[in-house]
């Protein structure tokens, strides 16, 4: 009796060790990213996945993980959405500490809260860090707004003619799931719905109307045509006409008749 309560312990031991050997290796996954290094300035570190470059500074240092494995992720889904072929090297993305600082560096230092995150050209992206006091944006919200700029970047990459406010943000809030309920839009809910031309207005208020509905602009786009569609208008500047087949006009009803049907019920 002695020897099986004794055969039975050594047993359970065996297993328990075996457990915490794989929680170990589990929690020493090999990361992503390079070994950190400084800059030559001293204060940015970088560390860089298979696409990505990233500077950042050390006190944002902790969330450089969640940013490079939230690209990686996606990066080959969009990159299929957006038929991209001929990226040259790493994307830069640097991070900073807080909202003024991020503002400074793009020379917007009165830009509004909600402006976090920009693509200053197809290599080049800039962001305030997750981590910053007095954000209007969660840190889900933030994670999304990485695959925003993400996308931006490959689009211009491929598509350097796209210009078109509209098709450009409409593709970046596609990819990163930036959806926002029309029903919580006032404007949208009271049926005075924005033109084309008004979601390609660079500011004032119109400015941020093409947030409320880019996603679902391509979502229409999507269902109704194909992404090959949304690719082609992307290649053509956003020219409706052309790539569709239909007037600006006739889009545009065509669209706000999917989002009431779809969204917002009987409005």
């Amino acid at each position: 009796m002695r020897r099986i309560l004794l055969f039975i312990l050594f047993i359970t031991l065996i297993g328990v060790l075996g457990c915490e050997e794989e929680v170990n290796s589990s929690n020493q996954q090999k990361s992503i990213l390079t070994e950190e290094k400084a800059t030559k300035n001293g204060e940015l570190y970088t560390r860089e996945t298979e696409h990505i470059k990233f500077y950042y500074y050390e006190k944002n240092a902790d969330y450089i993980e969640d940013m490079a494995e939230t690209i990686e992720e996606e990066y080959d889904r969009i990159v299929e959405d957006l038929q991209v072929d001929n990226i040259d090297e790493k994307i830069n993305f640097t991070i900073y500490p807080t909202l003024e600082e991020f503002h400074q560096a793009i020379f917007k230092p009165d830009a509004p809260d909600w402006v976090v995150g920009t693509c200053l050209g197809p290599y080049t992206l800039k962001m305030v860090s997750p981590n910053s006091d007095g954000l209007v944006h969660d840190y889900n919200s933030l994670m999304n707004v990485v695959i925003h700029e993400f996308t931006h970047a490959l689009t211009m990459i491929q598509y350097p003619q796209a210009k078109q406010i509209w098709i450009l943000e409409a593709i970046a809030l596609y990819e990163a799931n930036q959806i926002r309920d029309p029903k919580d839009v006032e404007y949208l809910v009271e049926g005075d719905y924005p033109s084309i031309q008004e979601l390609n207005a660079s500011s004032g208020k119109s400015a941020e109307k093409v947030y409320a509905i880019g996603h679902i602009i391509i979502e229409y786009i999507n269902e109704k045509w194909s992404m090959d569609e949304v690719r082609e208008l992307l290649k053509e500047n956003g020219d409706i006409e052309k790539v569709l087949g239909v007037t600006e006009g006739e889009f545009e009803k065509g669209f706000y008749k999917y989002m009431e049907d779809k969204y917002l019920g009987s409005n």
